[in-house]
């Protein structure tokens, strides 16, 4: 009987940036994403090659999976959805996103993410 060693802590890629809107600079985090679409669920999987997997039930037809990702990202984080935007890879299942109005620390707390 063999024995699984324990898992490695994840290091998820997030740039921090200070972004600049009408009313002045804004803290701001990008993350890598990769989205699979038409799935059972709307969930955050869990973390490969420094990107996070999410899941969304929404087919991706006409921008229904991006804008279902963009709701399941900002309830998760607790920030309007107005807040999370796609930066790169809107017809693509991997996605640079960028959310405004949250630092570092915050996005690793909820996500549950270290260093």
């Amino acid at each position: 009987m063999s024995r699984r060693a324990a898992a490695p802590p994840v290091r998820l890629e997030i740039e921090r940036h200070l972004r600049w809107r009408d009313d002045g600079f804004v803290p701001s985090v990008k993350i890598l994403l990769r989205v699979q679409a038409s799935a059972r669920h709307n969930e955050l999987v869990g973390f490969r090659e420094g990107a996070l997997i999410v899941r969304v039930t929404a087919p991706a037809i006409d921008g229904r999976a991006n804008e279902s990702l963009r709701r399941l990202l900002a309830k998760r984080l607790r920030v309007p959805t107005s807040a999370v935007t796609i930066v790169r890879g809107h017809r693509s299942r991997d996605k640079l996103i960028e959310i405004d109005g949250l630092d570092r620390s915050s996005v690793d707390k909820v996500l549950g993410v270290v260093g």
